[in-house]
């Protein structure tokens, strides 16, 4: 794991590995579960926009992108890459690397053997994984779930607190906001998220674990 990237080439992803990739210039990260034999199994949510038009069918998978697709699926690395570098997650790190790191790339929990993981992830691709949900119910839940057995996004978490920093910090009643109101709303933007995802993620280590 390095200081601050999990970046991976192709032929280090292991079965099992919780992987994932940049989308939009960083704002936000796809997971899902490799599996072996070039696949990935993740979830993906619609485009609520309706902007994205479909691609062509993948010549080695067969996948087809869709705007309007929604659930789990099982592609080649390519398509689950869509062009973009590859990451692994890291479980079991330090409490510094948690918040150093940045958001929805690692955890202090523990994980579950191997093919465990692929196992619930192949269950879930039958079985589905409920109704996705940005902030509740997303691609990072699905992943943290099948490594742990528990669901959580961590980029979620700090995607939320931090909107609520941001809201709350524009308050036009105050007046103009002073050059220190405005630093101190940029320290809160930074690690008041950051210390709600700390907590979180500590709350869940200490959970009983269940590796069924």
């Amino acid at each position: 794991m390095g200081l601050l990237s999990n970046e991976i080439s192709k032929d280090k992803v292991q079965i099992g590995d919780h992987i994932y990739t940049y989308r939009m210039m960083h704002i936000y990260s796809h997971h899902g579960i490799y599996v072996g034999d070039d696949t990935v199994i993740h979830y993906m949510g619609a485009d609520v926009g309706g902007k994205s038009e479909s691609k062509s069918r993948c010549g080695k998978c067969g996948h087809q992108p869709s705007p309007k697709f929604e659930g789990l699926l099982k592609t080649c690395l390519n398509c689950f890459l869509d062009g973009h570098r590859l990451f692994r997650f890291e479980y079991e790190v330090s409490s510094t690397n948690l918040v150093i790191q940045h958001h929805g790339t690692c955890s202090t929990r523990s994980c579950d053997k191997p093919e465990v993981v692929v196992e619930r992830a192949r269950e879930l691709l039958n079985d589905g994984f409920g109704k996705y949900n940005l902030f509740e119910n997303n691609c990072e839940c699905f992943a943290c779930y099948c490594k742990t057995g528990k669901p959580m996004s961590l980029q979620a978490t700090f995607a939320k607190s931090a909107g609520k920093v941001a809201t709350k910090g524009i308050n036009l009643n105050n007046g103009l906001p002073t050059p220190l109101r405005v630093a101190k709303n940029c320290v809160k933007l930074v690690w008041k998220p950051k210390l709600e995802m700390y907590i979180k993620d500590k709350y869940l280590a200490n959970q009983p674990h269940n590796s069924t």
